[in-house]
């Protein structure tokens, strides 16, 4: 990727350009990058929904996504645009994505008083506050607030 001034200028247009594409159509942006050069970049958008994503809205974004960069002149020579949903690699990072993965194994990463600690459980509760994840083989219940989580990530069933 290109240095300099200019090319943060060009990130902040596409990165807005993309939040208000993917806002059109009910969904949210939850991760950008733009790599390569000149003729051959690559720009990723990651799209999320608290009642999912469909392969329809992920095209219908894109389609807008695209229009928008060619009218606006965001990008010179040929580039490549996937717009796609987070996938479950991706950690959880709005309190809204939560709800939709309670009953899934989630791994998190927590601040408390005595610094970072990880764990893992079933996601039992989640709501604009917090999460509750039960943990052990008792599910002992483990409050916690949206503002103490570092990070959480849901873990693949397989």
């Amino acid at each position: 990727m290109e240095t300099g001034p200019a090319v943060s200028s060009i990130d902040a247009q596409l990165e807005a350009a993309a939040r208000s594409c993917a806002e059109r159509q009910g969904v949210q942006v939850i991760a950008l990058s733009i790599r390569g050069g000149v003729g051959g970049r690559v720009v990723e958008v990651f799209v999320d929904a608290a009642q999912g994503i469909t392969t329809e809205r992920c095209s219908a974004v894109s389609r807008d996504l695209k229009d928008t960069i060619d009218r606006m002149g965001l990008l010179r020579g040929s580039y490549r645009l996937e717009v796609s949903s987070p996938g479950i690699d991706r950690p959880l990072k709005f309190p809204w994505q939560y709800p939709k993965h309670v009953g899934r194994q989630i791994e998190v990463a927590y601040e408390t008083e005595s610094g970072t600690v990880r764990s893992h459980g079933t996601l039992l509760e989640a709501d604009e506050s917090g999460i509750v994840v039960g943990v052990g083989p008792r599910m002992e219940r483990l409050p916690l607030k949206h503002a103490s989580l570092v990070e959480a990530r849901v873990k693949a069933p397989w």
